[in-house]
């Protein structure tokens, strides 16, 4: 398509040439003012405080002390002002985090996708700590599907986003 011959693609998606090569990408920022948070059960059994502090940047942020155990999911959601052409074929999603920690003791245990409002695919956390000043990480890539299929439709969706659920050393 035009779109994709130009890399017009926005927001963590890729186009690819009809063969299967990527032609381009920036990345889903997580910190958009539209996002929604939210703390999910569906692993560990620490919950995440004010989940809606994920939205925007303004030194606002959700929270979580995990003592040694394993926090639930952070839920972020709703990236509906994602320029994708309607014509463009996803071939991988790469959200750039914001991340911070009180301090360089926090891990991922688990950083998943979320389609039609369910935590699916391929998990992938990253090996490297939070650090204790705020910092942002590429999780995915350009053209890593994380274990499933996507559509234009259910990236665009609101229930589209990421799962995040960490852990630490301290008790």
């Amino acid at each position: 398509s035009a779109a994709c011959e130009n890399n017009n693609v926005e927001e963590g998606e890729a186009c690819d040439d009809g063969d299967g090569n990527a032609l381009g990408s920036d990345e889903l920022t997580l910190g958009n003012p539209n996002n929604t948070g939210a703390d999910n059960a569906g692993v560990g059994t620490v919950a995440w405080s004010n989940p809606a502090g994920v939205a925007g940047t303004d030194d606002q942020y959700a929270t979580v002390v995990p003592n040694g155990g394993t926090s639930h999911y952070l839920l972020i959601t709703d990236f509906h002002t994602l320029d994708i052409p309607a014509d463009a074929i996803i071939v991988g999603i790469k959200p750039l985090i914001q991340r911070k920690s009180a301090t360089d003791t926090i891990t991922d245990v688990a950083v998943r996708l979320i389609k039609g409002g369910a935590v699916v695919g391929d998990s992938e956390p990253s090996e490297t700590p939070w650090s204790s000043t705020e910092e942002t990480l590429y999780y995915g890539g350009a053209t890593d599907m994380w274990g499933t299929t996507w559509t234009r439709a259910e990236v665009l969706a609101t229930d589209f986003g990421v799962a995040i659920a960490v852990t630490n050393a301290e008790t």
